[in-house]
């Protein structure tokens, strides 16, 4: 390979957080779905994603984290929203079951 595929490669390596298989809610706080959050209580499918302190540190040295980060957080949001839902749902049912 030449000089500037080298180069590219290297500033693709920077930019490994940005890839669909790493966790976003991961790199800006704490993914919900992570399994030692979950610990197999509720029946939610695990996150298959990479959770990974070095991601994260590409992310905090990328000259536009402050905007992805905000962008990431935003997912998060939506995450949490669902699992509060999920969670809100189940103790509705346990409460009709308990009544009865």
């Amino acid at each position: 390979p030449g000089r500037n595929q080298l180069v590219k490669d290297e500033e693709n390596a920077k930019e490994k957080f940005k890839d669909a298989t790493v966790c976003k809610a991961y790199l800006v706080g704490c993914c919900p779905l992570d399994a030692s959050l979950l610990g197999g209580k509720r029946k939610f499918a695990v996150c298959e994603k990479i959770h990974s302190d070095m991601m994260k540190e590409q992310l905090n040295k990328h000259p536009d984290a402050e905007q992805l980060k905000r962008e990431y957080e935003k997912m998060l949001l939506r995450e949490l929203d669902f699992v509060i839902r999920e969670c809100e749902a189940h103790i509705a049912l346990e409460n009709n079951r308990v009544r009865e």
